[in-house]
């Protein structure tokens, strides 16, 4: 099992399936006289919440209280936060504390990966020339022309292994070169995978587009 759960899509099929069958013999906990079992005693939890939320804190500090755990749980409102202390601040803070376990939540994209300090390195952009295009004025709705350049993708590096995700488009503006889509959802076409992410390079997306 990893030692950070970012997402659903760095499981195993067997780490996917320890975990579904962990919680199927956890759900008769409900049902017992004493709700609790020694699991994580000694251990501490933090619930790192940014965002308000009801449900979902509780449903965590439930679940650890459940198995034991000493639970701590942090309000983004009220906190050094609101006075400006960064994520990577706080960080070092429950690094200090001796937590054993963090559940975050957090309204920036990549949070929880830099709370986990993934070390990504950027290795490259490629960008094939052979779809690079210029697009006049009074094209694509636009009342400017600029150069276009479709199906670039990032590659880099993480854990020693090389990785990359798809830029659908970059458009140059006075020589300044600019993302203008680049996103979490994924299309697939004949010609190329855009946004994608995979290992090694990858494929470049499709020519064309605005």
């Amino acid at each position: 099992m990893k030692r950070h759960l970012i997402s659903a899509a760095d499981l195993s099929r067997g780490d996917a399936v320890l975990i579904l069958d962990t919680a199927e013999e956890l759900a008769s906990l409900a049902d017992r006289p004493i709700k609790k079992l020694p699991t994580l005693r000694g251990r501490t939890v933090v619930n790192l919440f940014y965002e308000d939320s009801t449900r979902t804190r509780i449903s965590f500090e439930a679940a650890a209280k459940r198995l034991s755990a000493d639970v701590i749980n942090f309000s983004a409102k009220g906190s050094s936060v609101a006075k400006g202390e960064s994520l990577k601040d706080t960080a070092l803070t429950l690094e200090a504390m001796g937590a054993d376990a963090v559940i975050i939540r957090h309204g920036a994209s990549g949070a929880a990966h830099r709370l986990a300090g993934r070390d990504a390195q950027l290795v490259r952009i490629v960008v094939p020339a052979s779809y690079e295009l210029w697009v006049p004025p009074g094209a694509c709705y636009n009342s400017v022309g600029y150069w276009h350049a479709p199906g670039a993708r990032v590659v880099y590096r993480e854990h020693g292994q090389e990785r990359s995700f798809g830029i659908a488009s970059l458009i140059s503006w006075r020589g300044v070169w600019y993302v203008v889509h680049l996103g979490a959802v994924q299309r697939t076409v004949v010609t190329g995978i855009v946004y994608q992410p995979a290992a090694g390079p990858g494929v470049p997306g499709p020519p064309g587009g605005c």
